[in-house]
């Protein structure tokens, strides 16, 4: 057991909102620790855009120019296609998106794991102390918290002033300090898949539709890749597995709303497509 010098902050979970949030505070002069699992963030079906108040507060954090260098782009077109609109029309009344909030160029479309790493590097490079591939976490709370890490087969116990837990819906910071949560069942999953090679989509459009029973999302990056979507209906549980997943995904997007949809199904798909 090893005890470690007290911080400010210990941020447990490195992913987009526990990074972010310790850079800013290690950038305003804040002894901060931050926690992650992980050694290597993996891909994952995770929302990936920034929408313009979102980039606001990124701009105000000063984290924007770091996920631009991530692969982030701004995306200033939106296409409402749908069942219930002709293509022609959809595309006539595109919401311009870099008018949504003055000075404000778009949303930002940004991979998860290349934001992650991002904003990891960002705290580091503020002055937070950045440990990952950790073990076993215990939290104490009070007037006095304790954080006790496992970090290569060595225990170390942190005072510190705040614990924030940033570790995701299954958060092991919550559930030791007996936060509860409430949540409503869920009526549909969603399930979403990182392509290439989707050359005919517009690279500053993104698209949100439904048609037949399905809910769709095409979330565009440069380089013609994408982070496509699909929800469905919770009864429908399974419905896109198995080995060919993919390319059944693949094919539910050649929707007739969305024209020349046949891109979708010659795109290069990903290994990761999960509901």
């Amino acid at each position: 057991m090893a005890t470690a010098e007290r911080m400010d902050v210990v941020v447990v979970g490195g992913g987009i909102a526990g990074s972010a949030l310790a850079a800013a505070l290690a950038g305003d002069g804040y002894q901060v620790l931050l926690l992650e699992r992980q050694t290597v963030y993996r891909d994952k079906v995770r929302g990936e855009v920034i929408n313009c108040w979102g980039v606001v507060e990124l701009l105000e954090l000063g984290l924007e120019e770091c996920l631009l260098k991530a692969g982030g782009t701004y995306v200033d077109r939106f296409v409402g296609y749908d069942e219930t609109v002709d293509p022609e029309v959809a595309q006539a009344n595109a919401i311009p998106l870099d008018q949504m909030i003055p000075g404000i160029r778009g949303v930002l479309d940004v991979g998860h794991p290349e934001a992650c790493e991002a904003l990891a590097t960002a705290a580091a490079e503020a002055g937070a102390t950045v440990v990952r591939g950790i073990g076993d976490v215990t939290v104490t709370g009070g007037a006095n918290p304790v954080v006790r890490y496992e970090y290569n087969d060595v225990e170390y116990d942190v005072p510190c002033r705040m614990i924030v837990g940033a570790d995701g819906r299954t958060s092991t910071v919550r559930r030791q300090l007996g936060v509860s949560l409430t949540q409503t069942p869920p009526n549909s999953l969603g399930g979403g898949m990182l392509v290439e090679d989707l050359h005919d989509w517009p690279v500053n459009v993104t698209s949100i539709g439904t048609e037949g029973d399905l809910l769709y999302f095409v979330f565009p990056r440069e380089g013609a890749r994408a982070r496509l979507y699909l929800l469905h209906d919770v009864a429908q549980k399974g419905r896109f597995s198995g080995p060919n997943r993919q390319a059944d995904f693949l094919e539910a997007f050649r929707f007739r709303c969305i024209p020349g949809s046949g891109m979708f199904a010659a795109a290069t798909p990903s290994e990761s497509c999960a509901f």
